[in-house]
């Protein structure tokens, strides 16, 4: 059976196989790790000491280039024409002249000899004025901003010599430089007669020292305190990168330089993990920091890592062949047993156990006799249960053929019972609904007809009320209209009425007409008075006091003409309100009216309508109602019949029922004895003994 079979993951061999190999590769492993551990340690150490040995090289070759460049400048200073021409000793203008140029020459040869390293060399008097430059007089004659007197200070307090620590940006190239200044003696001693300035380019003076090694694995870069990379062998960082605003391990690197003149470390750098060593320069504020990929000693740790990794895979292989042969006779003699043992439960008892493993002088010797016993006496045992359980299943086979065709005669019974119950219950219910829904019919019915007869009155009422609406919008409309008639002739007749105050307002003119010949002949009639003397003076009064009449009347007639205008304005206006307000009430009021007049004759025509369909409706209700009570009493008598017909079916069907279940009992017991037996026989049929 394969259920017995084990698996590969779960047999002996493969376990005692496992142990064996993990008791070997265990302690193999940790002796693997420790000595990759150690090895690593020791590879870093000698790294670490290789590039600081570098780093202090560098800051060594650092140091001697600042040594040699402050020797020639103290070789330049002193030279005697150089001293002649700052003291002026013996020259005339013209010599004096050619000792200028001469020195001139000179420091231009000096410049270009250095290739780039100075950026320039000039001689400053003690006025501040640069007196000669090796750059082609570009900065002669300038004056350096009292400098000098700070560079000569600085000199004296250092043998004549002084080379600043910290390096300044040019003012020319912007580039980092620091200045040599050596003291030019005067004639009498401990008078200075000049200095001889050296500007020395930084980047150029290290760019021996940034050269990587010739494997280009190992690097340099020149870093002044504040964390600027003054100069490096990757142009990109040179004067733009600032380790000070690094974040991460590369921060905490140059936060070393406060702590240490010189030390060893790991950054990281644009993504590159990197070993470094630093030294600083024992003349110049800078730190020569040489640096590499940890690729370099990481490289071989995984190579010797890979060789201690294949010798112990070696080992592990060997050893696995020796366990593999000592398992494999530890396990093949149970193995044999559990192939035995599987094929006696897959019913074949016929082949034996292996002589040859039950000959075996150990434990599995033993377990081989114990199952060849057990399978003997297991054949015996199972030859005996297999010739009773034959003679069972034939008695259970008769007793059970019996039963089933009793069974099958009592179902038939029962089942025609079953179906007479069901068919008339199904009636019944059918009955039973049909009434249910007869009477809620006829309450129904009964509610329509109500429904109608009220409807029927109250369509009655909505009818008399269209009837007054109808007489009522006709009665309005008319009034509307006769309103309408009253107002227009009224408004005409004030309208020709109005017209009088034009007749008015041309009677002011006629008046003030009047009012100016009466003032000319009153006027006239005083000039003639005035002629006549002392006989027309009492004429004179009398015309007088006509000419001031005439006045004071054209006065009043000109506030009746303004008064007559503002009349005639007013009536002007009300005139057009009267007209707006007619054209409204003949085009919109009387419209309304009409379309009024119109909706309460529909709806007198829908009222009664209304009144004659709901009195039908009332007549055919009451005839329905009476129809439905009818079929419900009919109704009632059926359902009584098939009830009294079910509850006798219903007797039947239960002793059928009860009969039955004394059936299937019996049968069922029959049937378990024949499964019984049909179960033992199939259980020891695969038996071969």
């Amino acid at each position: 059976m394969n259920e017995s079979k084990v698996s590969k993951r779960h047999s002996l061999f493969i376990k005692i196989l496992l142990i064996s190999i993990l008791c070997m590769v265990v302690p193999m492993t940790i002796s693997l790790m420790y000595a990759n551990a150690s090895v690593s340690q020791a590879l870093h150490t000698e790294s670490t000491r290789s590039m600081s040995a570098v780093a202090a090289e560098k800051r060594n070759e650092i140091d001697l280039a600042i040594e040699q460049i402050k020797v020639q400048s103290a070789s330049i200073a002193l030279q005697p024409y150089i001293v002649d021409y700052m003291n002026g000793t013996d020259l005339d203008k013209a010599a004096a002249v050619r000792a200028e140029e001469r020195i001139s020459q000179y420091l231009e040869s000096v410049v270009q000899a250095s290739a780039g390293m100075y950026e320039n060399i000039f001689i400053v008097g003690m006025d501040g004025t640069i007196k000669v430059d090796g750059i082609g007089g570009g900065s002669a004659g300038s004056s350096v901003g009292g400098a000098e007197q700070i560079w000569l200070k600085e000199a004296e307090a250092n043998n004549g010599s002084v080379l600043p620590e910290v390096a300044q940006p040019s003012p020319v190239t912007n580039r980092p430089i620091i200045t040599n200044v050596v003291i030019i003696p005067g004639a009498e001693n401990g008078i200075s007669a000049g200095l001889l300035v050296t500007s020395i380019d930084l980047s150029t003076l290290a760019a021996k020292v940034n050269r990587t090694d010739r494997n280009q694995e190992l690097q340099t870069m020149l870093v002044d305190s504040q964390g600027l990379v003054i100069s490096a062998a990757d142009p990109a960082y040179t004067l733009s990168l600032d380790l000070s605003k690094q974040k991460g391990d590369l921060l905490d690197y140059y936060n070393g330089f406060k702590a240490s003149k010189a030390a060893s470390g790991t950054f990281t750098l644009e993504g590159v993990r990197y070993i470094s060593s630093y030294e600083k320069s024992t003349t110049q504020d800078l730190y020569a920091v040489t640096y590499g990929p940890s690729s370099l000693y990481t490289a071989q740790v995984d190579e010797l890592q890979n060789r201690l990794i294949s010798v112990m895979l070696t080992a592990v292989l060997l050893f696995s062949l020796i366990i593999f042969g000592f398992a494999k006779s530890v396990t093949r003699p149970i193995e044999a047993g559990a192939a035995s043992l599987n094929r006696m439960a897959a019913g074949d008892w016929k082949e034996q156990v292996s002589v040859r493993y039950m000959n075996r002088r150990d434990e599995t010797g033993v377990l081989m006799s114990s199952i060849n016993q057990m399978q003997a006496s297991l054949r015996k045992t199972i030859s005996t249960v297999k010739q009773e359980s034959e003679q069972l299943n034939l008695n259970a086979e008769a007793t059970l053929g019996s039963i089933t065709e009793l069974n099958g005669q009592l179902m038939t019974v029962t089942g025609i019972t079953e179906e007479m119950t069901a068919s008339t219950e199904e009636t019944a219910a059918a009955a039973d609904e049909l009434k249910f829904m007869a009477l809620e019919t006829e309450v129904a019915v009964q509610v329509m007809a109500k429904s109608a007869r009220q409807g029927a009155a109250e369509s009655r009422s909505i009818y008399e009320r269209a009837a007054g609406l109808k007489e009522g919008t006709e009665q309005s409309k008319a009034q509307a209209e006769f309103l309408l008639q009253s107002l227009k002739y009224n408004l005409n007749t004030a309208i020709s009425q109005s017209e009088s105050v034009h007749q008015i307002n041309l009677l002011v003119q006629t008046i003030l007409g009047i009012v100016s010949k009466t003032n000319i002949l009153a006027l006239n009639a005083g000039i003639e008075a005035a002629r006549t003397g002392e006989s027309g003076k009492g004429f004179a009064v009398i015309a007088d006091e006509i000419r001031k009449l005439a006045v004071q009347s054209g006065i009043s007639a000109g506030e009746i003409q303004e008064v007559t205008e503002m009349v005639v304005r007013s009536v002007g206006n009300l005139t057009l309100c009267s007209q707006e307000a007619i054209r409204f009430l003949d085009q919109t009021v009387i419209g309304d009216y009409e379309l009024l007049v119109q909706s309460g004759e529909q709806y007198y025509r829908d009222a009664a309508f209304f009144e004659q369909l709901l009195g039908e409706l009332n007549e055919t209700a009451e005839g329905v109602r009476d129809a439905i009570h009818a079929m419900t009493v009919s109704i009632s008598e059926i359902t009584q019949v098939n009830n009294q017909f079910a509850r006798d079916t219903q007797v039947i069907a239960e002793q059928a029922g009860g009969i039955l279940l004394k059936s299937r009992e019996v049968a069922g017991a029959a049937g378990r004895t024949q499964e019984s037996a049909d179960e033992l026989r199939s259980g020891i049929d695969h038996f071969r003994v």
